[in-house]
């Protein structure tokens, strides 16, 4: 069921991400980059649905793996940047000299809990946003 609810809403992602790219009509971009923040949005709720479900069900799998702080980092912060400028916010990284440079954990999970709190920052518009 997921993929078939995720797919179409990816492909006009996809395809509205083209018109931000090609396209230097003022109105335009502005539409286009509301559609692309309702999408986001869109998706994200969506998968917080499904996530519910996998857990309602019992069928949630936390997958430890190793990763690297630094990548999570800079995915976290192209994932979210964008939407703080749009919404003239500075974004600040700090991050600490004893994090671990690699951690082990699950990956996915870590990363979406961190882009909820970085994007719901973001929507309640702060002055700043400070990742550590």
């Amino acid at each position: 069921m997921s993929h078939e609810i995720r797919t179409p809403i990816n492909a006009v992602l996809g395809m509205n991400e083209m018109i931000l790219h090609k396209s230097n009509d003022i109105n335009i971009r502005e539409y286009a980059s509301n559609i692309q923040n309702s999408g986001r949005t869109l998706l994200s709720l969506i998968n917080s649905i499904l996530d519910f479900s996998k857990i309602e069900d019992n069928k949630m799998k936390i997958i430890p793996v190793e990763y690297h702080t630094a990548v999570l980092i800079n995915d976290l912060v192209n994932s979210v940047a964008a939407r703080a400028a749009e919404n003239e916010l500075k974004l600040i990284v700090e991050a600490d000299e004893l994090l671990p440079s690699v951690l082990l954990g699950d990956e996915v999970r870590i990363k979406q809990i961190i882009l909820n709190l970085l994007t719901n920052a973001v929507n309640i518009r702060k002055k700043v946003l400070l990742l550590c």
